[in-house]
């Protein structure tokens, strides 16, 4: 009942006594009637309060015919037999199975708590593992540290019995909060209860991470205080090794519709923090929807449905329930532990989340996704309809599997044939491919290329023309792989296709080795080997080279082509010794002037001997002369740096609009070598001719050395 509060004192004590809950009225007139005389205390009482007079003396004579004790300050509902050092116990607030609770006073430091009290002698309080159970409790709850767990003051032992005083709570349940949203329903309930619930998994991921399970988290366990503050409470009863709803004799004392299946199963060894986050899940279901789930289910009923079933989904139960909120919700009710929240930190992060507006982790379970579910809880079950399904089912499949058989080897001819058909186009254009060669090189050479682009015409003419037969011959070529390569998937054990496939690639193959192209060699060389690794043994064979010069004589140095990033580098190579330098080991390109410099060249500053370090600022590259080239059609020139006698020497390059001249002058003077030649006495092969030098596949580079072979040549 809502009470509304007047501003007079004694009215508003009026309204509590007449309140409905007589725990609150309890609770609430305990102050007022402090003394061991109640006339005495209505005696003191206005002659303009003769209504609350009359009132409290009706009370107070109800109270002595139940038995009540008339000294009892809290109004307890029977005396107290505890003598407990150091506190004054004022008022029994709860019992459970093995314990008391009571609000008492701590004499010492002068403050009111809550003193739990367990027996010693009768029940199930007295023992030595009871002591000890005791003992581990409370350490245990002393480590915890965290605003959503009431505060462990002290703890002792007595003869009669075993105790710890603990923060005593203003507020109500989370139990007690549900009701009155049951008797006043409103929308924003759904943000409380998500509020609520990741303040309570907040408590709960410190204490599991002290490595204790609550094992009895319900809402009455879940306490709300006056300050707003959210309190995990009733670890007492939490930490044994029975389950935590069992408190007396194996029976269930109203727990049964928060319990995970695996503490319905009686599955001890499972049952770990992942049943309190099933609690929390079912809590948050009651806060929700207003009902609890299985609700109204007889206890026979309700554990077989837990075992088997889920819940009704809680947006059946309240279609305006946010769906996120019940994805949550649902998440935390699964059935299998490995489905749940992993911890009761990711339970809280959800909530957050759906607090801020923002996307939950959890995603709501389907329809198709909960028959699913059932029918894994079932499968003992349905087991033998299964054998029975499997065995009409076997004659179908057998019928099915000749049928796509047959449809397979259909559907790979016919890409066989598409395949062929490509080939055939692919041939005709490599046969044209010689004479468009030709074409382009003659064009070349009957138009300079100093003439205008109007002379030139038919050399683009020619090139366009070479470009074209070429990619078209690669379409195709493309074309045909791709279709035996589809028929293969459809139909992987066509002996027809592979042996058509690998063929055609090992033509490509041998085009493209003597083309001298190493990087599409390398990649078909892959593809062959997916479909045929026998041929590994093929294409690493070691063939035989001759090598021979006019005149004979001529020192042998062989040097293989080898991948350094995306470029190939000749790198020293002996057959019996193979690679003689590590590709990253290799001397960086190199330019020297090697002819007489201009008149303007050298006035900037360059001479004949100079090596070039860097133009431009940028290191001398694989560019060689065109970085020159560049430095003069900017038309504002710049900086080259030189070598000259060991010393570094800067010299400046002028330019102005693009002169060709300039940039002719400089392309006649300097030699590059983008790819210097490692020449050392030991990486000789022998003089010419040499005769049946067993080399493996790939391309090589072979300088010979010898008096009358340009003795010049200023990089040698």
């Amino acid at each position: 009942m809502a009470v509304t509060r007047m501003k007079d004192p004694d009215s508003e004590f009026l309204d509590l006594l007449l309140a409905d809950d007589p725990i609150v009225a309890e609770r609430s007139t305990a102050p007022h009637l402090a003394l061991s005389d109640h006339d005495t205390a209505l005696s003191g009482l206005p002659a303009e309060h003769a209504l609350l007079s009359r009132c409290l003396r009706l009370w107070a004579e109800a109270r002595e015919a139940r038995g009540e004790e008339r000294d009892s300050p809290g109004g307890a509902h029977a005396a107290i037999p505890w003598s407990i050092p150091g506190f004054r116990l004022l008022c029994e607030i709860g019992r459970g199975g093995i314990g008391i609770v009571y609000h008492a006073h701590e004499t010492a430091v002068g403050r009111d708590v809550a003193l739990k009290v367990i027996p010693r002698k009768g029940g199930t309080g007295g023992g030595k593992a009871t002591l000890d159970r005791f003992l581990r409790e409370v350490r245990a709850i002393a480590r915890l540290q965290c605003p959503h767990i009431a505060t462990l003051y002290s703890s002792g032992t007595t003869d009669q019995a075993l105790f710890y005083a603990m923060e005593l709570l203003d507020g109500e349940t989370l139990e007690e909060r549900i009701e009155h949203w049951r008797r006043e329903p409103h929308g924003n309930r759904y943000r409380e209860a998500a509020e609520v619930i990741s303040k309570a998994c907040d408590a709960l991921e410190l204490v599991h991470h002290e490595g204790i399970v609550h094992r009895d988290l319900k809402p009455s366990n879940i306490f709300l205080t006056s300050a707003g503050e959210v309190k995990v409470i009733d670890f007492g009863l939490a930490r044994g090794d029975e389950d935590a709803t069992v408190t007396q004799s194996g029976a269930l004392v109203g727990s049964l519709a928060y319990m995970s299946p695996e503490q319905v199963k009686g599955e001890r060894e499972r049952v770990d923090w992942r049943a309190d986050i099933y609690a929390l899940g079912a809590t948050l279901y009651e806060a929700a929807t207003l009902h609890r789930p299985f609700e109204g289910e007889p206890e026979h009923v309700f554990i077989p449905r837990l075992l088997e079933a889920e819940p009704e989904s809680p947006r059946k139960l309240d279609p305006n329930l946010p769906l996120d909120l019940s994805a949550v919700i649902e998440k935390a009710m699964e059935h299998e532990l490995t489905r749940r929240y992993a911890s009761a930190g990711a339970m809280a992060d959800d909530l957050r989340a759906f607090l801020n507006g923002e996307p939950v982790q959890a995603r709501p379970v389907s329809t198709v996704g909960r028959w699913g579910r059932r029918i894994h809880r079932r499968r003992k079950r349905l087991t033998a309809i299964g054998v029975v399904g499997m065995a009409i089912l076997a004659a179908a499949i057998a019928f099915s599997i000749w049928q796509v058989r047959a449809a397979r080897e259909q559907s790979a001819g016919l890409a066989l044939v598409e395949a062929r058909s490509a080939a055939e186009n692919y041939r005709k254009l490599m046969a044209e491919l010689p004479a468009a060669r030709s074409r382009a090189a003659e064009a070349e050479r009957s138009i300079p290329g100093s003439a205008d682009f109007i002379a030139r015409k038919p050399v683009f003419a020619a090139r366009e023309a070479l470009t074209r037969i070429e990619r078209d011959a690669l379409s195709r070529f493309d074309s045909a792989v791709i279709a035996a390569q589809r028929g293969l998937e459809i139909h992987a054990a066509s002996a027809e296709l592979r042996a058509f496939l690998t063929s055609f690639l090992w033509d490509r193959y041998l085009s493209v080795e003597a083309a001298g192209d190493a990087t599409e060699r390398r990649r078909l060389e892959a593809q062959l080997l997916s479909y045929e690794p026998a041929w590994a043994a093929r294409l690493q064979a070691r063939g035989r080279a001759s090598i021979a010069s006019d005149p004979p004589d001529a020192q042998v140095f062989l040097f293989r082509y080898e991948e350094h990033g995306l470029l190939l580098r000749p790198v020293p190579y002996h057959p019996h010794r193979g690679l003689l330098v590590p590709a990253d080991q290799l001397p960086q390109a190199e330019m020297r002037i090697v002819h007489e410099p201009s008149s303007e060249l050298m006035s900037s500053g360059m001479r004949l001997g100079d090596r070039v370090v860097a133009i431009a600022g940028e290191p001398v590259s694989v560019l060689g002369t065109r970085a020159f080239r560049r430095l003069v059609e900017s038309g504002v020139g710049g900086e080259i740096e030189l070598e000259r006698g060991g010393e570094r020497v800067r010299c400046t390059l002028r330019a102005g609009a693009w002169d060709k001249s300039l940039w002719l002058q400089v392309a006649w003077c300097a030699e590059a070598d983008a790819f210097p030649l490692v020449i050392t006495a030991s990486a000789a092969l022998g003089r010419t001719p040499l005769t049946r030098l067993e080399l493996e596949a790939g391309s090589y580079l072979a300088v010979l050395r010898r008096e009358g072979f340009r003795p010049n040549f200023p990089l040698f």
